[in-house]
Order: C-alpha cells, then structure tokens, then sequence
C-alpha cells in the first residue's frame, strides 16, 4: 500500500514538472505565421497575386520588388508597406537590390 501511495506522487510530480516545463517553452517562444512558412523568393506580384515578370520592377529599401504590370507598380507606389506585407505574409522574399558595378 505505501508503495503504491509514493508512486502515485512521484507520478503525479512528473507529471506536473512535465506541465511547468511544456507551459515555459510554448510560453516564451511566439512563432509568427510568416516564421512558420519558409520564405522562398519572389515569384507573384504583390498587388494582384500573378506571376511576376522580372523586366517589371521598382527598387524599395534595398529590395527588387517585380510586378506582373505597370499599373501594379504604380499602385506599389502609393502604399509600399501595405505590399511588403502582402509579400512576406506569402512567405516571398524580394532579392536585394543589385548593386551597379564600377568601371
């Protein structure tokens, strides 16, 4: 009978460090949803979801953003950040922006 007592508090003591333990680490590491995706390069247009074309494109804070068009560059223009969003929450990576070689 005392066996039987003691092992069910060290089982339950297990069991609740297990808990504690579980409850500290999901607790203290925040996982974004775009963390969660791997981030790949950029293959679609940010305003209007189609393959981009890699002759279309805008330079943006060190980044090369492509468009399928002209007049999804232009609406990038009025609200770049709105779009930077759009692109890393589909888990596209923009390359960086090429830098020009010195002759």
């Amino acid at each position: 009978m005392r066996k039987g007592i003691v092992l069910v508090i060290a089982m339950v003591t297990v069991a609740l460090f297990a808990t504690a333990t579980f409850a500290a680490v999901t607790s203290s590491t925040t996982v974004t949803p775009v963390a969660k995706k791997m981030m790949g390069p950029q293959v679609t247009c940010p305003v209007s979801n189609m393959k981009a074309n890699k002759e279309i494109y805008t330079d943006y804070q060190g980044k090369r953003i492509y468009f399928c068009s002209t007049d999804c560059k232009d609406a990038f223009a009025k609200d770049p950040a709105k779009y930077m969003k759009v692109l890393a929450d589909k888990g596209e990576q923009p390359e960086a922006t090429p830098v020009p070689k010195k002759y």
